[in-house]
């Protein structure tokens, strides 16, 4: 009869343990402008790429509904999208993924500003959404890329 307890005791120790390490992101999410800008010339399609990257687990992740409001230097919507990120790799303790404003519009928003307006993630495990600006765990990585020069010494 002990053995049935003590079985029971560690099924029920690995199904705490097992959500425990489950739910909501307890990580900052860093995105960035990937300076990956895509012209299509035959199409007139243009693609802008964002990069994501975080330090703790994405495991549960599902995907990332980014909803995006392009503007044009002169400050006008050029479009609005909803974009998805899944399929997050895990690389050395880091976490990497990535998601697209892809549209015939954005070609016209080249030089002006994304604004996020919401980042709504979805759970393997069913664990409730959450939006990520709510919850301040989106952040921008401003990061500047290096200018490349081909032929100058």
């Amino acid at each position: 009869m002990k053995s049935k307890f003590n079985l029971c005791i560690l099924f029920s120790t690995i199904l705490i343990s097992n959500q425990i390490v489950a739910g909501p992101i307890d990580t900052k999410i860093l995105v960035r402008n990937s300076s990956n800008a895509n012209y299509m010339d035959n199409n007139s399609d243009c693609s802008i790429d964002f990069s994501l990257m975080a330090r703790g687990s994405l495991d549960n992740v599902e995907y990332i509904h980014f909803h995006s409001i392009l503007r044009n230097k002169k400050n006008e919507i050029i479009l609005k999208q909803i974009s998805k990120s899944y399929g997050f790799a895990e690389v050395g303790g880091k976490y990497f993924g990535s998601f697209f404003i892809d549209d015939d519009g954005a070609c016209a928003g080249f030089g002006g500003v994304v604004d996020i307006t919401k980042a709504i993630v979805t759970y393997k495990d069913g664990t409730k959404s959450e939006d990520l600006i709510q919850t301040k765990k989106l952040i921008i990585d401003n990061f500047e890329p290096v200018k490349i020069n081909i032929g100058s010494k």
